[in-house]
């Protein structure tokens, strides 16, 4: 899972930019492994690689429904991308 996004200029004085993504079963429950509090945080502009706790292969989660809950705090997400 890659993500692009821009983090908020400092001078805005925004604060600091935080990206962070969970994944979701069907139900809507985190998916253990794939937790906000795993997630690593994102905070600088540019495209990057989605990784929880330092790993970021999603290859058990292949042919299972998914859905994606991102924290966005003074930032802009532009796109996300499975690859």
């Amino acid at each position: 899972l890659f993500v692009s996004m821009e983090g908020a200029k400092h001078n805005w004085g925004s604060g600091p930019t935080e990206v962070k993504v969970e994944i979701l079963n069907s139900p809507h429950d985190p998916i253990p492994g794939f937790t906000l509090a795993e997630a690593d945080n994102l905070t600088t502009s540019g495209k990057h690689k989605v990784t929880w706790k330092g790993q970021g292969n999603l290859g058990r989660l292949t042919r299972k429904p998914v859905q994606l809950r991102f924290r966005i705090r003074n930032a802009k997400l532009n796109a996300f991308q499975f690859k």
